[in-house]
């Protein structure tokens, strides 16, 4: 990893405040949110938990840049902070063996940014603007998956649908995004389906987006998925273009933990 990028990195968790300050989450803070997201808070494991603050996230799996392509291995990790809501996503996929691709896709300071590079020093893509800022906002409600205990943020408003699916508002700094969350009957959510921008040459195209989840494993004394993918539902047809599988997740290490 680049110096520049840790020295981002450390930056975004010294705005992320102090974990130890979090509060533990009781039986009380989910009382008032719909049935489905109170079945899906006591399987995840966050009551007697402290609110998540940091978090790194280690992943790998397979990226594909159009539906007729094929599948490159794909290794990554993810910082995020809760409050303010931010990420920075570093991953790295193999073409073949001496030709690879670098990304770094952001959302700091309520924006969205993506950066990708060939064999490091290339510059393919660097885009931002509204159009990324909503795909990022959005792909932080999806991720909140990971750390669910920031499902419980003023940020987050839920409203009920029925017995399996509720609808979450994400608002922070003038902007909102607004997913469908789809849950199973022991609490697992099983599905996000949302409008996201998706990048089409130079311009957006406002599309359904949607990440099935696969299976679910513990990490850190909660109950994640840890495998899934993401798919545009085109026209065309459907377009899965990402699978993941979750290899390591890390909570409210100090400054530096991302090291190693």
């Amino acid at each position: 990893m680049k110096g520049s990028l840790r020295r981002e990195i450390e930056t975004l968790f010294a705005a992320g405040g102090d974990p130890k300050r979090g509060s533990v989450i009781t039986v009380g803070d989910i009382a008032m949110l719909p049935a489905p997201v109170q079945r899906y808070m006591r399987f995840s494991n966050v009551i007697g938990k402290r609110r998540i603050s940091c978090v790194r996230l280690k992943q790998k799996g397979f990226i594909r840049m159009n539906p007729a392509g094929n599948w490159i291995p794909l290794e990554a990790e993810e910082y995020y902070t809760v409050d303010p809501p931010a990420f920075i996503w570093c991953g790295r996929a193999k073409m073949m063996p001496l030709v690879s691709f670098e990304a770094v896709d952001r959302y700091v300071d309520n924006s969205g940014r993506m950066q990708v590079k060939l064999l490091s020093f290339v510059k393919m893509v660097d885009a931002a603007g509204p159009e990324l800022d909503q795909g990022a906002m959005m792909r932080f409600l999806n991720e909140m998956i990971w750390f669910p205990t920031a499902y419980l943020s003023e940020m987050v408003e839920w409203d009920s649908i029925d017995d399996d699916r509720a609808q979450a508002t994400f608002t922070f700094g003038g902007k909102e995004v607004s997913a469908e969350f789809h849950f199973d009957e022991l609490g697992r959510v099983t599905n996000f389906v949302a409008d996201r921008y998706r990048s089409v040459g130079k311009d957006f195209v406002l599309e359904k987006w949607s990440t099935p989840l696969y299976t679910y494993a513990g990490f850190n004394g909660f109950n994640l998925p840890a495998t899934g993918e993401a798919v545009w539902h085109l026209d065309s047809g459907e377009f899965s273009y990402i699978k993941l599988e979750i290899t390591g997740i890390e909570y409210d290490y100090p400054s530096g933990y991302w090291q190693g």
